[in-house]
């Protein structure tokens, strides 16, 4: 490694140079502690301000050590530089994001006090991917902390049990992970970098985000998409137009190799630094090779080209969904209600889960899917109400065959409930799940829907997905139970009867013209 001078630096220089570096802040703590005692006797506000400025990072060191950013990964220190603090870096998968938010910290644990999080959506992955791994070049990522900067622990500041890196200032770095989250609460970081946050629990960044505020520190949301999932998405659309945020999205084609690799030359017993080739992060060579080795477009949309309009892991309707978006089958005015013709409903009944109600017009072949609506805690009459407002005449109204199960103190079914308030169900027929998820796929081709009625119906399809089985890593053959799985139940049950509802020209009373009344 070459040094300030220009002359290549040895193991044993390197060795040297620590040693007078941590002698020259041997007495750090002394002070600290001495600060802190001063604090407990009272300080005046001036002697209090050049106490915090003299104990404020270790000048001198230049990082980022044995890494050289990128021209898409400077962009982002120089953001940092004008004041932005709150960031998200959705780059393509080998885009070098954890290596760039490691060094990122680094530069920040130099130059301000305290503690800083890496967090993944679970702490086996960052141990996995980032505390025990090595970079594409062969450099483990641990060693970017330098060893002139770490306390001298014999392990070079880390801390293996609890994944932590201290610097000689007390700045202390830790991997953590989003599936234990009481390990987050209880901590006072200053800033945090959240990795593959599209596959992280909503509730990690609520919980950290007062500590954040609080200390006027920084947060990044790093991570490639997993379609339009409910985490990295709705952050990604509501920052829009926000300037306090940075936001960069690229492809594996939009950015290049244009950094740095350092290797260890054993003949010169130093890291040398090599320049990138300059290529894109993937070529269309690669590209192809990915398609022939059996990777979807979906797939490759998603992790190369961090498209959102990808289906997410898993998703049983992802590519449909999909494909009913670029074909405009999704939008408003595709699927108005023709007051013409009567209306169908199919109901998913939740007791203690969501109740969901999808309403739709045949055409012909065609599907006209107009409204959506769900709720859950309220009584069936509730929903009544609901549809008597809507201005339809209704044809058929088909619920599932637990229909007829008793409930309540009252002994009676939800069927006999909604033959008392006017409302004579159809039973959907009780098959398999396999063969109602395939009735969905054969039909999705035939459906228009109507937005923004039926946003929250769509979504509900878009991140119906199979349990994923982590000790196999391969997905299950069950569907994950969520607020979501709901309303993809309920078109499920409309995909096993759409072909048996016939009548959408028969004329029908609307649900106004009947004499019951069941809101005294």
């Amino acid at each position: 490694m070459k040094n300030g001078g220009g002359k290549t630096e040895t193991r044993e220089h390197r060795r040297e140079r620590a040693r007078r570096y941590r002698a020259k802040h041997a007495d750090y703590h002394r002070h600290q502690k001495a600060y802190e005692a001063r604090l407990k006797t009272g300080l005046t506000a001036k002697k209090e301000a050049e106490a915090k400025e003299a104990l404020a990072g270790l000048p001198g060191f230049p990082l980022p050590y044995l890494f050289t950013f990128r021209h898409y990964q400077k962009a982002v220190e120089e953001a940092f530089q004008t004041g932005i603090r709150r960031f998200i870096t959705i780059w393509p998968r080998g885009g070098g994001k954890d290596n760039f938010w490691l060094n990122f910290i680094a530069k920040r644990m130099q130059e301000r006090v305290g503690t800083y999080y890496h967090v993944y959506p679970e702490l086996n992955m960052g141990r996995r991917n980032l505390w025990e791994a090595y970079s594409n070049d062969g450099f483990r990522f641990l060693d970017h902390f330098p060893r002139e900067l770490c306390v001298d622990n014999g392990q070079r500041g880390r801390n293996r049990t609890e994944m932590t890196v201290t610097f000689i200032n007390g700045s202390k770095y830790q991997v953590m992970g989003a599936d234990e989250p009481d390990r987050l609460r209880g901590g006072n970081p200053i800033g945090v970098a959240f990795s593959e946050y599209a596959w992280t629990a909503r509730s990690a960044w609520p919980i950290i985000q007062p500590r954040i505020i609080q200390n006027k520190g920084w947060v990044s949301f790093n991570s490639t998409p997993d379609g339009r999932d409910e985490a990295l998405y709705p952050l990604w659309k509501n920052s829009d137009g926000d300037k306090e945020w940075y936001r960069s999205i690229e492809t594996g084609k939009s950015i290049f190799k244009d950094g740095g690799i350092w290797k260890y030359s054993v003949e010169t017993d130093s890291w040398v630094e090599e320049k990138e080739n300059g290529e894109p992060v993937y070529t269309d060579p690669q590209i192809d090779e990915l398609r022939r080795s059996g990777r979807s477009e979906d797939w490759i949309a998603q992790e190369i080209f961090c498209s959102f309009n990808g289906s997410r892991v898993g998703a049983y309707y992802g590519q449909w969904i999909t494909r009913a978006r670029s074909e405009g089958r999704i939008k408003h005015g595709v699927a108005p209600w023709d007051p013409r013709y009567g209306v169908s409903v199919v109901f998913d009944l939740g007791f203690t889960d969501y109740t969901c109600i999808w309403f739709f017009q045949r055409w012909g072949q065609r599907i006209n899917v107009i409204d959506y609506f769900q709720d859950s805690g309220q009584p069936f009459g509730y929903y009544v109400k609901v549809m008597r407002e809507k201005p339809y005449r209704y044809n058929r109204y088909w619920a599932p065959h637990d229909v007829h199960q008793h409930h309540g103190a009252s002994g009676k079914s939800t069927y006999d409930v909604a033959r008392d308030c006017g409302i004579t169900f159809d039973v959907v027929p009780n098959l398999p799940l396999t063969d109602g998820i395939n009735a969905v796929r054969a039909l999705l081709p035939r459906c228009f829907f109507e937005e923004p009625n039926c946003g929250l119906g769509v979504e509900c399809l878009e991140r119906y997905r199979a349990i994923f089985n982590k000790r196999l890593e391969e997905q299950g053959t069950h569907p994950v139970h969520d607020k979501y799985s709901h309303g993809a139940d309920a078109f499920r049950y409309l995909a096993l009867v759409v072909d048996e509802d016939q009548g959408e020209n028969r004329r029908v009373a609307t649900m106004s013209d009947g004499e019951f009344e069941i809101f005294p």
